[in-house]
C-alpha cells in the first residue's frame, strides 16, 4: 500500500475501486506478484481443450490465449500460469484478459506479468464493469436472532436492512442495524454454529471474480485488515469441517439413499445438495441451514 501509493490513488480516481480490496486480490492471487504460476499457457490450455471435463472452457480459453499472442503483450517465453490459464499477478484468465486488461504505466503494453501498475488497474477495471459501487460496504458481521429460519439464508435471498432488522437481525455486537434501502443477504459458511454475515453488492462484485463465498470473504476482510480493522468476532466450528471432494459424494450418495434428491453424485455441492441437506436436517430436528460439514456426515455415516 505504501510502495504503491500514487498508482493505487489513481486507480481509485479513475475506476472507483478501493485500493485495500486491489491489494487484497493481489495478495491472494499471487502473493504480491510472487507466485504466478510456471507452466505454459498455451500448452496448459490445449490440453484442458483435448480432454477432461472442462473441454469447452479449454477452447474458449486457448483461443483467447492466442489472441493475446497475436498482439504482442507478451512474449511466448513468458508466457506462463496456472494449470487452466490463469495467468498474471491478478490471475486473469485470457477471454477476462482480452475483454478487462488495460495499460496503466503507459509502455503500450497490457502487462499483467511484470507491471503491477497494469494487473491492480486490469483488476480495478474488471470490478468496476461487475458493478462494484464506490464507497458502498462489502460485508458486515451480524448476530443472528435465536429463532432465524435458515430458509431466509443464502446468497439468492437478498432483503432491505430494514427488513433484516425487523427479523431480529443485529449487529455482531448486538447493537442495532442501520436501517436503509440498502439490499444484502444473509450467508453463514460455516452453518449455524459459526459467524453470520450480510453481504452486499460489492460482495458479489468480487464473487464475479472468483464465484466463491470463502474466496470473497477472505478478500474483504483482509482489506478491512489493512485498514485497521475487520476480525470476525464469531469463532469458526473447528470440530464441523468443511469437507473434501471424496466426502462430499459420500454425503450426497448418503442423502440419496435417504430418499432425498441431490442430482448428479459428483461431490459438487450445488442448489439440489443443499435443499437436501435442508430437508434431512428438517426431518432430524436439527437447524436446516444447508451447511455440508464434517458433523453432518458423521450423522449420515451413523444411520
Amino acid at each position: 500500500l505504501r510502495s504503491h501509493k500514487a498508482t493505487l490513488r489513481k486507480l481509485e480516481r479513475r475506476f472507483g475501486v478501493d485500493r485495500h480490496i486491489l491489494v487484497a486480490i493481489w495478495g491472494l492471487e499471487s502473493a504480491y506478484g510472487t507466485r504466478m504460476g510456471e507452466l505454459n499457457i498455451i500448452r496448459s490450455l490445449a490440453t484442458l481443450a483435448y480432454t477432461g471435463s472442462r473441454r469447452k472452457f479449454g477452447f474458449k480459453q486457448l483461443i483467447g490465449a492466442l489472441k493475446i499472442l497475436e498482439r504482442g503483450d507478451v512474449p511466448v517465453s513468458k508466457f506462463q500460469g496456472s494449470w487452466a490459464g490463469a495467468m498474471g499477478q491478478t490471475q486473469f484468465i485470457p477471454t477476462t484478459y482480452n475483454s478487462f486488461a488495460v495499460d496503466i504505466d503507459g509502455d503500450g503494453r497490457r502487462n499483467v506479468w511484470t507491471s503491477a501498475a497494469d494487473a491492480l488497474g486490469s483488476t480495478a477495471n474488471y470490478l468496476r464493469a461487475s458493478k462494484w459501487k464506490k464507497g458502498a460496504p462489502t460485508v458486515i458481521e451480524v448476530r443472528l436472532p435465536k429463532k432465524f429460519n435458515f430458509k431466509y439464508a443464502g446468497l439468492r435471498k437478498s432483503r432491505t436492512m430494514a427488513k433484516w432488522i425487523a427479523m431480529g437481525v443485529r449487529d455482531v455486537d448486538g447493537s442495532r442495524l442501520r436501517s436503509s434501502t440498502k439490499r444484502g443477504a444473509v450467508v453463514v459458511p460455516a452453518g449455524a454454529n459459526g459467524p453470520a454475515f450480510i453481504v452486499f453488492n460489492n460482495f458479489r462484485s468480487i464473487l464475479r471474480y472468483n464465484n466463491a463465498v470463502s474466496y470473497a470473504l477472505a478478500v474483504s476482510y483482509l482489506a478491512k485488515r489493512f485498514k485497521g480493522n475487520g476480525e470476525i468476532v464469531r469463532r469458526w466450528p473447528l470440530e464441523n469441517l468443511p469437507l473434501n471432494l471424496a466426502q462430499n459424494r459420500e454425503l450426497q450418495e448418503l442423502l440419496s439413499k435417504r430418499g432425498h434428491k441431490v442430482g448428479k453424485i459428483d461431490g459438487k455441492v450445488g442448489s439440489n445438495t443443499i435443499r437436501a441437506i435442508k430437508a434431512y436436517q428438517q426431518r432430524q430436528g436439527l437447524k436446516a441451514d444447508g451447511y455440508p460439514g464434517s458433523a453432518l456426515l458423521k450423522r449420515l455415516r451413523k444411520g
